[in-house]
């Protein structure tokens, strides 16, 4: 068998209940050595059970930790080393994560944040390794999806209204996820004392926040709405909305719409909680400042600087699939908003997306070629590809642009005098944490 050749894989349900079962996953690899003997690799996690049968083109890990178990022929003992080797996408640059240093099962993977990951395990003995490092075009030993937490969802308060003689519900919501559906947003609705929950829609929506629902005639009274935003984890997340009367509103002019948005008191308590967010961050309160500006995100759904001010926040606190949920969704709402797309391409780079990262950052500097900050910052994303040109053009205009920019430029030339540092700093950060 060729050096890199995987058997297909085979599932048995071991035990569980409900819908998500522990499933052992076994992908035997025969491994030729220099003295002729094999490894066989068994990988053991916890994953969703898919409908069908059908084994995911990744299995779906609800934990940010797992263990890679691996079983060796008895010829093939004693190991010397046991590599765990892997990374983020298909044909990304393969990182080492770290050795076994017992050399017996399992050796333990801590995923740094949600997402897909791809894994390779090299196994030794004085006799050599069981394969090189892996290429650009290795095919791993597994594929995962690591997603532990459900989607952030929020239902804003219906507003109900007639338009065109129709009676009309405006409903609104907020859904954060990194990992959504692209059709994943579920609306039903429940008449006040039942217990059935119908849909308002024959099939599921996008993320788009927004859908005005026809109410159907036979339909009055009291009902309440419910949210749900499915991820590809299988998770969901809900959100109740509060008992709304659908059965007279206050019937505007004809041709005018279903009133949206928050009231004047709302945007204004959001507009203080906003200010207290970015004071409390200031100080590196953050969690203080995460509440703050969740809340006034909440209060006022369509302020980008509260949903921006969100992103920042959680960014400071490294959790780095949230902040880009927030700043997309601001992005979503003002394709300009400056803060927000500076503040993705931060969380791209801290999930080594380094060519959309620059992309961001290269709009940023095309509507504003004089941006001294963002010029350097994706001198940064330049160097870190490994394109020095590319990285002191983008240096020189930093320093160059804007003559009142005296921090970045003294902030570039410390970079390019310490452009060789940088250089093995960011190749290492590269390489991957051994």
């Amino acid at each position: 068998m060729a050096l890199n050749d995987v058997w297909p894989a085979v599932l048995r349900h071991v035990s569980g209940g409900g819908s998500v079962k522990r499933i052992e996953v076994r992908r035997r690899g025969l491994r030729k050595m220099s003295e002729g003997w094999t490894i066989a690799l068994l990988i053991g996690l916890t994953t969703a059970w898919v409908q069908g049968g059908e084994a995911p083109s990744h299995e779906i890990v609800h934990s940010a930790q797992f263990d890679v178990e691996y079983e060796v022929e008895e010829a093939a003992l004693p190991l010397t080393t046991v590599e765990l080797w892997c990374r983020r996408e298909s044909g990304a640059s393969w990182q080492r994560y770290g050795v076994d240093a017992d050399r017996q099962s399992p050796v333990r993977f801590i995923a740094p944040s949600e997402g897909s990951y791809e894994l390779f395990l090299i196994a030794g003995n004085t006799t050599g390794a069981s394969s090189q490092p892996p290429s650009a075009n290795s095919e791993p030993h597994l594929r995962v999806f690591v997603d532990s937490t459900p989607p952030a969802v929020q239902l804003h308060p219906a507003r109900v209204a007639v338009r065109g003689g129709q009676r009309v519900v405006a409903v609104r919501w907020s859904a954060l996820d990194a990992h959504l559906l692209p059709r994943g947003i579920e609306l039903s609705y429940q008449s006040d004392g039942e217990s059935t929950w119908r849909p308002i829609c024959g099939e599921r929506l996008s993320n788009s926040g927004q859908y005005d629902w026809l109410i159907p005639a036979d339909l009055t009274g009291l009902i309440r709405l419910r949210l749900r935003a499915y991820d590809r984890g299988g998770h969901a997340g809900e959100a109740l909305g509060d008992l709304v009367d659908v059965t007279a509103p206050v019937a505007p002019q004809a041709g005018s719409k279903a009133p949206v948005g928050p009231s004047a008191t709302e945007s204004a308590r959001a507009a203080r909680l906003l200010a207290e967010a970015r004071e409390a961050r200031q100080r590196r309160s953050l969690r203080l400042a995460l509440a703050r500006a969740t809340e006034a995100a909440r209060l006022d759904p369509g302020n980008v600087e509260a949903i921006a001010e969100l992103g920042s926040v959680l960014y400071d606190l490294r959790e780095w699939d949230r902040a880009g949920d927030a700043f997309e969704l601001a992005l979503g709402l003002d394709a300009g908003h400056r803060e927000s797309r500076s503040g993705l391409a931060r969380v791209l780079v801290q999930r080594h997306e380094l060519e959309r990262a620059g992309e961001h950052l290269k709009h940023i500097v095309d509507r504003d070629p004089n941006d001294a900050r963002t010029w350097m910052d994706l001198g940064d994303v330049m160097l870190k590809r490994g394109d020095d040109v590319g990285a002191r053009e983008c240096y020189h205009r930093a320093a160059t642009v804007d003559p009142r920019a005296t921090d970045v430029a003294a902030a570039v030339q410390k970079r390019l005098d310490n452009l060789d540092v940088l250089r093995r700093r960011f190749s290492g950060a590269a390489a991957g944490a051994d």
